[in-house]
């Protein structure tokens, strides 16, 4: 789908990396999807399916071994001077750790002003104007431009991490599990200030994430990943009520059950691990785990399809 509506388009993505003692692990093994414009895309699964991975060959941080990654129309595998400085500018990322993002010798100000003056958008007394006017959107005042990291709060630091992303009105947003190493009380506080900015400005995400809940309360759609494969995607209101394949319905059932219930449900988890990445089988990559394989399933790999409307699985029994 690679219409005007898509700010994002990934064809049969490939990531491999020569292990010491030969072979080849397979990071991300042919992903394709896209995101449209204004709208958020999740990527969901188990440590080590190849989200980050991702997320580094969509923003050109690692190389493709194989298939396409179209930003705004353009390979950005072929984009050099001026082109690619234009994608960096109308690509920005949000780091897991936002104390890993900014210096703890630089001030907020430093460290808001840097991407104005960077891609010479303004004159520093603009950029200043604008700086405020963004902390404003990520609720803090403008007494923090003064302040290092260490002075604020890890929420606080998140939110200057959202400014600084959105301050530059970006056409895609790449977040990798933006809110993981904040306390839980404060993750929904800013996953829905965070929301609020992606839909007032239109800026389309691609956000990297490992919780269910803020994935069906914070996104449009989800694709869930396994072992470097897409096996599901589907709206994300539809993720509990909807999802077919028995990787997405396992992830599902994992999810924490308070102990004690009075129907004496305990909690249920996807059994066994998943096979090494350097020697990946030759059907479903799911089999060995799954309650529903066949013969079918361990010979050959299951086609990622269209099931219903916007609706994609890899499945021989969906």
């Amino acid at each position: 789908m690679t219409d005007e509506s898509n700010v994002l388009f990934v064809n049969n993505a490939y990531k491999q990396f020569g292990v010491r003692g030969g072979g080849t692990l397979t990071a991300v093994g042919g992903v394709s999807f896209f995101i449209r414009r204004g709208e958020c895309l999740a990527v969901i699964g188990e440590s080590g399916c190849g989200k980050s991975t991702l997320a580094r060959l969509v923003t050109g941080i690692d190389a493709l071994t194989g298939g396409e990654v179209l930003f705004a129309g353009r390979n950005i595998a072929g984009l050099k001077g001026a082109e690619l400085r234009d994608m960096r500018r109308n690509m920005q990322i949000i780091l897991q750790n936002a104390a890993d993002a900014i210096s703890p010798r630089m001030k907020i100000k430093t460290f808001l002003m840097e991407p104005w003056i960077n891609f010479k958008l303004a004159d520093r007394q603009t950029a200043r104007e604008r700086i405020v006017e963004t902390l404003d959107m990520v609720r803090l005042g403008s007494e923090v431009l003064e302040h290092y990291p260490h002075q604020l709060s890890g929420g606080e630091l998140q939110r200057v991490c959202i400014a600084r992303a959105f301050a530059i009105r970006p056409e895609l947003l790449v977040c990798d599990e933006i809110t993981s190493a904040l306390d839980v009380s404060v993750q929904n506080d800013v996953m829905r200030l965070f929301r609020d900015i992606q839909l007032q400005t239109g800026t389309a995400c691609l956000m990297i994430c490992h919780d269910l809940a803020l994935v069906h309360d914070f996104s449009d759609r989800v694709m869930v990943m396994y072992l470097g494969q897409a096996v599901e995607m589907l709206d994300s209101s539809d993720l509990g009520t909807r999802a077919i394949h028995p990787y997405t319905r396992g992830l599902l059932q994992a999810m924490f059950f308070i102990s004690g219930r009075r129907d004496g449900r305990k909690t249920r988890v996807l059994m066994g691990e998943p096979p090494s990445p350097v020697n990946l089988p030759r059907g479903c990559r799911f089999c060995g785990r799954c309650p529903k394989a066949a013969d079918i399933c361990a010979e050959q790999a299951p086609a990622f399809r269209e099931v219903e409307r916007g609706h994609f699985a890899a499945c021989h029994f969906i």
